[in-house]
């Protein structure tokens, strides 16, 4: 009785350690001459995948949560699709050294974060995401940091099917947040 208790014991130390060993943290790149800027402006991400609407939910969960993080002040999406709109500015093109210039005078914004969705791949029930999110001082144009972060849904997994994502959205606030997460350890909000 005591050695099946014993090995019991071992096997649900090893499923638990198995599963909560298995998270990586997203990759963040800190320029050296990087600042802590309070006031951003958010513009839509870069797709580079097959599917459509992937860019544009990531676009819209980051943007939500960084609305809702103190450390930051993001600049209303109207306002800033308003500014796109008057100087014809086209989603996932580069925004020229002027544009910037009067982006950052228009909006007293202090940095320009952008994104792209790298890959996306949905196989036997499990999503593959990455995606790299830049920030730019606005003025500039020099990368203060850039946030890779690459996951699937089965990392989520702790044991057997709990905590495992099945959504493609669940995958995404769950990314997010620990991108956020990473930011906030690293003290790089500059409104708090």
């Amino acid at each position: 009785m005591g050695r099946r208790f014993l090995k019991f014991t071992l096997v649900l130390i090893l499923f638990l350690t198995y599963g909560c060993a298995s998270s990586r943290l997203p990759r963040l790149d800190l320029a050296p001459h990087y600042f802590r800027p309070c006031r951003i402006v958010l513009i839509p991400f870069k797709n580079e995948t097959n599917d459509p609407a992937i860019s544009r939910l990531l676009y819209r969960v980051f943007m939500n949560a960084l609305i809702e993080d103190p450390s930051f002040q993001v600049i209303p999406e109207g306002q800033v699709r308003h500014f796109m709109i008057m100087e014809r500015l086209l989603i996932g093109k580069n925004i020229s050294p002027s544009l910037r210039k009067l982006l950052a005078q228009r909006m007293k914004a202090q940095a320009l974060v952008s994104g792209r969705v790298l890959k996306l791949e949905k196989k036997n029930d499990n999503i593959k995401l990455a995606f790299i999110i830049e920030v730019r001082d606005i003025k500039t144009g020099k990368l203060l940091w850039s946030t890779y972060h690459a996951r699937t849904a089965e990392e989520y997994r702790k044991i057997l099917h709990f905590g495992r994502v099945y959504t493609i959205t669940g995958l995404v606030e769950r990314m997010v947040q620990e991108v956020l997460d990473q930011w906030h350890a690293k003290h790089l909000g500059g409104c708090s």
